[in-house]
């Protein structure tokens, strides 16, 4: 089995707006997700706990002209509170994960911060600079966060 995202190949019925329509709701775009989602593990015999989706795709399932971002924020809210999805931006993408699944990730605490905290708090800005060192020395390909 592979680790990669499930990429959903997205046909929707709403790819062009029905003359005389409105825009979806943010609301009804994720009832369209889910269904989306739904008709894609019934066809394949087999559940989804993760997924990419294009911005374009969830623009036309709404049946927008643009995305805007409290359509975004409304959108990804409803996708999880009624239909149990959590959503994030990934570049041009949503990647999408079944919220039951988070539950059994690591939760790091903010009391392993409470030292940097403090010096923070103080103006001593040094933890900073080690922080970005120890990373760019553990991950040399992967980008440090600007200074």
């Amino acid at each position: 089995m592979t680790d990669a995202p499930t990429e959903l190949p997205v046909k929707s019925f709403l790819d062009k707006p029905v003359p005389g329509s409105k825009n979806l709701s943010a609301q009804d775009a994720a009832l369209v997700t889910a269904f989306l989602i739904h008709d894609y593990e019934a066809s394949k015999g087999k559940p989804v706990t993760r997924f990419r989706l294009s911005r374009d795709s969830v623009r036309k399932n709404g049946q927008q002209e643009n995305l805007r971002e409290a359509y975004i924020a409304d959108w990804k809210e409803a996708l999880s509170s009624q239909f149990g999805w959590v959503a994030f931006e990934v570049g041009e993408e949503f990647a999408l994960i079944r919220g039951s699944l988070v539950k059994g990730w690591v939760k790091l605490g903010a009391k392993r911060f409470l030292e940097t905290r403090a010096e923070l708090r103080q103006g001593d800005r040094s933890s900073l600079e080690q922080m970005r060192k120890t990373l760019a020395e553990a991950a040399p390909e992967a980008p440090a966060a600007a200074a």
